[in-house]
């Protein structure tokens, strides 16, 4: 190269180069050429030697490290990527098992899914005791809240739903009143007890008219009718119940002077009855006989002699 190349052996190369052509004035012999040729070999390769060792740098075996340290790097990260792609080339094999478990979910839990509303109708729950319609409410996913209302006005009817609110369409969760009867209200007893029409003390072996005081019921009920009872020298005359609108009755005393009954009342609430009044008590009177005047003995030609006229007292 420095032959082809004088430049890169500077400025002695190009003096070795030209003793390599020697010039005479004459032709070179044989000897001369060979000694020459030789001579300027051996200076080539000196030169060359000298060319070499100046263009190695201090920088070579670092750099040489440093490009083997990055190969190794390139190599580990393509492995890397090389195995990261087979793991993730994996899954699709078994990616229709992973279809099927997320579609799972899905289909088992559609029938089980809470309606967004629950249709509520107050006629099937009016009747119905308050434990039973809250129960039958709270399956249909509502909450149930209770609020007494009215007294009964049958105590079958006592804690049973009396109304519904809201009905129809409720959203699931929301809150339902169920209001129910409480217990019902007994009707008072009456103040006064019957009373004997006429004389206080009947006579034995008569029918007496007996009255009573008309009465009202609790708020809510009605008056379905009274009952009258008496005990002792009397009976009621007929079955002793009466109407709504009827407060008198019949009693037969017993022939018995010196005999005494008593008497009280109830009066009826639908199914309801209430206490018994106060008690009547009568004394039954002796029968009263006309006072009859006794005839005068007969006179002596037998007719009968009149009476005799009071002496007259001046």
């Amino acid at each position: 190269a420095a032959a082809a190349v004088p430049a890169v052996l500077g400025a002695g190369g190009a003096t070795a180069a030209t003793m390599l052509m020697p010039r005479g004035d004459g032709a070179p012999t044989a000897a001369t050429q060979v000694l020459g040729t030789a001579a300027a070999a051996e200076a080539l390769e000196g030169e060359e030697e000298e060319g070499e060792e100046k263009k190695r740098s201090p920088w070579t075996w670092p750099l040489i490290a440093l490009i083997s340290i990055l190969a190794i790097v390139l190599i580990g990260t393509v492995i890397a990527l090389l195995v990261n792609n087979g793991a993730q080339d994996d899954p699709p094999s078994t990616s229709p098992e992973r279809t099927t478990a997320t579609t799972r979910p899905t289909n088992t839990t559609t029938p089980s899914q809470t309606p967004k509303t629950v249709e509520v109708n107050e006629a099937d729950y009016l009747g119905m005791n308050i434990d039973d319609a809250e129960a039958a409410l709270e399956d249909l996913g509502l909450q149930v809240s209770r609020q007494a209302g009215s007294p009964a006005t049958d105590p079958t009817a006592a804690n049973t739903v009396s109304g519904v609110s809201p009905t129809g369409a409720v959203p699931a969760g929301d809150t339902v009143t169920l209001t129910y009867f409480t217990a019902a209200e007994n009707p008072a007893a009456p103040s006064s007890g019957p009373t004997v029409a006429g004389a206080a003390n009947p006579t034995a072996g008569t029918t007496i008219t007996v009255n009573w005081a008309g009465q009202s019921c609790p708020a809510g009920q009605t008056l379905t009718g009274y009952s009258l009872s008496v005990l002792g020298d009397a009976t009621v005359t007929g079955s002793g119940t009466f109407g709504p609108g009827t407060t008198s009755g019949s009693v037969a005393v017993a022939n018995v002077p010196g005999g005494a009954f008593t008497m009280t009342f109830t009066y009826n609430c639908g199914s309801l009855v209430s206490p018994p009044s106060p008690t009547t008590n009568v004394t039954i009177a002796a029968a009263t006989t006309p006072e009859t005047t006794p005839a005068p003995p007969p006179t002596e030609d037998g007719a009968a002699q009149p009476p005799s006229a009071s002496p007259s007292t001046d």
